[in-house]
């Protein structure tokens, strides 16, 4: 079997289509949530091997596991590792498996598992990442804005009644 060499979870992923490198945005560690049940809106999951002398090809597979031990969401793929000449590129492959809005049903520590299976085997845990998710209001972005009173109109406007754009009152008596 290769040798992962990373696992992580982002929010995003974006591939470079000049250099093939990849970029992670928003690592994930936690999720802070207003309420549950909650679904969020991805889960990107990036595992980099590296490559050995000889081809290879086995199944990956990311599971999303509930505090309960259930699924919340799951990526299969088959994954063909070409061979390694030394001194040359590529030396590395990537994956990426894309979990789209998995639901977080109760709070507590999520487990992002990334097995592997070759043929005639099990699936085989290779790596794991913990994901606390939190019921909790976030510090910054759901903070309570000060409220800031309504301006007054000035008293030569009259206030709109029907609909109509509001402007100077004018008195049309002869």
């Amino acid at each position: 079997m290769p040798r992962l060499m990373s696992f992580v979870a982002a929010e995003g992923v974006a591939i470079d289509q000049l250099t093939s490198r990849v970029t992670a945005f928003n690592m994930i560690d936690h999720f802070m949530l207003p309420s549950l049940p909650a679904r969020v809106v991805r889960v990107a999951a990036l595992s980099q091997y590296e490559l050995i002398e000889a081809a290879e090809s086995f199944g990956e597979r990311v599971r999303l596991i509930t505090p309960d031990g259930e699924v919340a969401a799951i990526s299969e793929s088959t994954v063909e590792l070409p061979s390694r000449a030394p001194a040359q590129l590529p030396n590395g492959h990537r994956s990426v498996h894309v979990l789209w809005a998995p639901v977080l049903k109760v709070a507590g520590d999520y487990r992002l598992l990334l097995e592997q299976k070759t043929v005639g085997s099990d699936w085989t845990a290779i790596a794991s990442l913990r994901i606390t998710a939190l019921v909790q209001q976030h510090p910054i972005l759901n903070a309570q804005s000060p409220s800031v009173p309504r301006p007054t109109a000035p008293a030569s406007v009259a206030p709109a009644s029907d609909g109509a754009t509001s402007g100077p009152k004018v008195d049309k008596t002869p």
